[in-house]
């Protein structure tokens, strides 16, 4: 049987999101405001197959697509929220901003949440031509920018100082439960400073594009490693239940809420 070609799907079917991306970027709402691009989301979701569940965890902008049956779950998470303050024009190297103090994507949301839906488009894909024993789940999340927190490897020893990794994320809370990885790509120049109006006038660029699609490519590649080689998911269970050296994960948000 060929072995299914990741990047040829990414490609042929690029338009597809890469125009996700953009109508995302022309459409900047704050967290928990994320309306116009959940619902674009949960169309672009539908139109590629996946069964699609509202309000995932509550969260009236939240959501989480499905496909397939098989024992090794995949998850891909990916967000939309923007900033305030960041409106700006694609393409110009000046500040013009396309509303005075509007919001703009400044994070590049739009690039993150497009690109992990297309590596779990790639992952379907694969599941529907090899029959594969699999189940690949996307999660849309809103209020990044907001509700993002770190995880957990400051809060138990890492493996490696250089394992050490700051910053805010979705998998806050996942990463203390399920294995989890994450990979960048590039999408803005050099040098280009986070939350910037510099980076939305870098998020419908070629470049941008670019580095979305390769991006997903790495994921989905690492996603179809780890459903051919089962032994690799059971070494990062081992190694989550290792790090955390049976210390227990305790939501600091009231059950209530």
């Amino acid at each position: 049987m060929e072995q299914f070609n990741v990047r040829k799907f990414l490609y042929e079917n690029q338009s597809r999101f890469t125009n996700l991306s953009d109508a995302i970027w022309a459409v900047p709402e704050l967290h928990f405001e994320e309306v116009e691009s959940c619902r674009l989301t949960k169309l672009a979701m539908e139109e590629a197959g996946f069964d699609v569940t509202d309000n995932a965890g509550g969260l009236p902008t939240a959501l989480m697509g499905s496909f397939g049956s098989g024992k090794s779950i995949i998850a891909f998470v990916g967000e939309y929220d923007a900033l305030p303050n960041l409106s700006q024009e694609a393409g110009i190297s000046q500040f013009s901003p396309i509303t005075k103090g509007g919001n703009g994507h400044g994070c590049g949301h739009n690039l993150l949440g497009a690109g992990a839906f297309a590596a779990a488009c790639a992952v379907k894909q694969y599941i529907e031509e090899t029959d594969a024993d699999a189940t690949v789940r996307y999660y849309a999340c809103p209020a990044e920018e907001k509700l993002g927190n770190r995880k957990f490897d400051h809060h138990v020893r890492p493996i490696a100082p250089e394992v050490l990794m700051y910053g805010s994320t979705d998998v806050s809370d996942i990463s203390w439960i399920k294995p989890t990885v994450q990979f960048g790509g590039a999408t803005w120049a050099i040098g280009t400073a986070f939350h910037s109006w510099q980076v939305v006038a870098q998020g419908k660029s070629s470049l941008a594009h670019k580095g979305m699609l390769f991006t997903a490519e790495v994921l989905a590649k690492t996603a179809i490693e780890c459903i051919e080689n089962p032994l690799i998911i059971e070494k990062v269970k081992e190694d989550l239940v290792n790090r955390l050296s049976g210390e227990s994960y305790l939501s600091l948000i009231p059950t209530e809420k």
